[in-house]
């Protein structure tokens, strides 16, 4: 199974590429990056924006594409995307929304990172507690 992943940037593309050859060995990956998140068109029939690049922005008409030219018995789309401040649920309840609008034949995985995520990927273990007052890292818990 080849899985197509659409990511935000170049540094997502760096972050899944080492990782996707040690957890999904045997499955070709192929990182699509953009020029950032976007927004999700509110017409999802329309073309893109020529001035919009973000994952989101050319979402609908990506995933139009893919209905067409990829096999679901034999190609998965995952998307990814940082959540940043939206609600993560909303955000991929409504990116779940327009999957099944446009390409409800496809393999769609949606995740969205959220900056705990980031932050211990990055390595900020001091940032975390932050963002994670519940973890044994929490508010005055010793790093």
């Amino acid at each position: 199974m080849t899985i197509h992943v659409l990511v935000e940037g170049s540094s997502e593309r760096a972050c899944i590429e080492p990782w996707s050859k040690r957890v999904l060995s045997g499955h070709p990956i192929v990182v699509h990056p953009h020029q950032g998140k976007g927004t999700l068109p509110s017409v999802q029939t329309s073309r893109p924006d020529r001035g919009r690049r973000g994952v989101l922005d050319l979402l609908p008409a990506t995933l139009r594409g893919y209905a067409e030219a990829l096999d679901p018995k034999r190609d998965a789309v995952l998307i990814v995307v940082d959540a940043d401040n939206d609600d993560p649920n909303k955000l991929e309840a409504e990116i779940s929304e327009a999957v099944s609008s446009v390409a409800p034949t496809l393999r769609v995985i949606v995740r969205d990172a959220v900056e705990e995520t980031e932050a211990f990927y990055l390595g900020d273990l001091r940032g975390a507690p932050a963002r994670l007052p519940r973890s044994r890292h929490g508010p005055g818990a010793q790093l």
